[in-house]
């Protein structure tokens, strides 16, 4: 079923009144205490709401109007769903419906990922004599140099995500492989196996 729009480009009401629940700023941060709850929360509703979606268009093809009726939609909002968009096409757009479902298996993904990582602690770690940090409770690695870093060390950590965060006076980027592979490459990269010699 190609996109549903209206005659002037924009969604129909009823679609926004379905989605629009996604279309808000629902962002769920890892470093949050609840996020494993609320990504569970998130899922549960784009389920239903894919389900919903499905189920309608099912009716739709059929004719079934009170079949649509039974899932709790109005007989305007089954009206519109059966008002044909300029290119011929009723119901729910497919397109909507797999963006949807691309939505669910992304935060399964993401769900997986923050249990596997639950019982992480912070570990403290040198290389190269320069302290680093994987700091569960900030979400952040930490790199403590001690001292200001040449120009072109600042560049490769800003453009790995490395922030300067001067109220602990260390570089950070948010935790997991990337963080702990660009940190290890940067730092060997620039710095002698002599410093850590010093430091001990």
């Amino acid at each position: 079923m190609p996109a549903v729009r209206s005659q002037a480009g924009s969604p129909p009401p009823l679609r926004l009144a379905i989605f629009g629940a996604a279309m808000k700023n629902t962002a769920i941060f890892s470093d949050d205490p609840a996020a494993g709850e609320k990504l569970a929360g998130k899922i549960d509703r784009l389920q239903k709401r894919q389900d919903l979606l499905k189920s309608a268009n099912q009716l739709v093809r059929k004719g079934n109007r009170e079949g649509l009726a039974d899932l709790g939609f109005s007989e305007a909002q089954i009206e519109k769903l059966f008002t044909p968009d300029v290119f011929g096409s009723i119901g729910f757009a497919d397109y909507a419906i797999r963006n949807n479902g691309a939505e669910i298996r992304r935060l399964k993904k993401r769900l997986e990922t923050l249990s596997a990582h639950a019982n992480d602690e912070t570990q403290e770690y040198q290389i190269r004599g320069i302290k680093v940090v994987d700091s569960v409770d900030d979400n952040r690695l930490q790199i403590f140099f001690g001292e200001r870093v040449p120009a072109e060390v600042y560049k490769e950590l800003k453009s790995h995500g490395f922030r300067w965060t001067p109220s602990i006076e260390a570089f950070q980027a948010y935790r997991g492989n990337s963080a702990n592979y660009w940190a290890k490459t940067i730092i060997e990269k620039h710095y002698s196996q002599k410093q850590e010699v010093n430091a001990q």
